[in-house]
């Protein structure tokens, strides 16, 4: 089984550690040199185990603000947030240090003149490479369990005319299907990101990484490989589908009925 040891040797740096606040709520303190430092990976340890790999393009001290406000209380936080805050929290009460490692990509990686985040190309590998019969954390690809999630995806009969604010019905076209993208409509361009980054995809119970990306024409969400899986098997060609934006780094998908 690989270690801290052996995700050191990809060049990630120990950058601070979480510790239990006397709120009782977790948070975290980090060496400030690296407090700043963005287009990264990022992972928790505890003793010697990788606990968690993930990715962003914020500060990592912005990252980590999300997961330290993402107690179960605070119902804007995504569920990304809210479940690795709670996995911290529980090994701290246990006793056990939670470190936090950080890789920042300094090769130059460019295709025809657009450079090319190294750290984003290598992500999936190292959670592939780190995860042992579903010992990390990461939500890809595997099924949750938590009552109340599997509650919120159930999914119903939608009218257009019955959305919430947060939710707009869309058409999957070719690019969807071929690619793994969802494309937004404009009714929900002010809940989605400014900019660039990552975007969780839920659908049935299953939550898979994605990041979003906005251009003049497009905003779109690739969930590469394993949103294409998704569609292809879930859905049809020109099918409408039903998008609920939880929150602006989340978004769920279902189908608009129950036929």
């Amino acid at each position: 089984m690989k270690t801290i040891k052996d995700l050191k040797e990809f060049g990630f740096i120990k950058a601070g550690h979480w510790f239990l606040s006397n709120n009782g709520r977790i948070d975290f303190k980090l060496e400030k040199q690296f407090e700043l430092a963005e287009d990264i990976l990022y992972s928790f340890e505890s003793e010697n185990s990788i606990r968690y790999i993930g990715i962003t393009e914020q500060t990592l001290k912005s990252r980590m603000i999300n997961y330290k406000s993402g107690h179960k209380e605070n119902k804007s936080s995504g569920y990304t947030n809210t479940f690795v805050n709670a996995k911290i929290k529980e090994l701290l009460i246990k006793g056990q240090i939670v470190n936090i490692y950080f890789f920042k990509g300094e090769a130059e990686c460019t295709f025809l003149g657009l450079r090319i985040s190294l750290s984003t190309g290598i992500e999936k590998s190292l959670i592939k490479l780190f995860d042992f019969n579903e010992n990390l954390w990461n939500s890809r690809g595997v099924k949750n369990t938590n009552k109340n999630l599997k509650d919120k995806i159930i999914e119903s009969a939608i009218k257009e005319n019955e959305l919430s604010n947060n939710q707009t019905i869309i058409k999957l076209g070719k690019e969807s299907f071929d690619k793994g993208f969802i494309l937004f409509k404009n009714d929900v361009d002010n809940l989605l990101p400014l900019d660039s980054e990552g975007m969780d995809i839920i659908y049935n119970g299953k939550v898979i990484n994605g990041w979003f990306t906005r251009s003049f024409k497009n905003k779109k969400v690739n969930g590469h490989s394993e949103l294409k899986d998704i569609i292809n098997n879930n859905f049809v060609f020109g099918e409408k589908i039903l998008v609920t934006i939880i929150s602006s780094n989340e978004i769920k998908i279902e189908k608009t009925s129950n036929a």
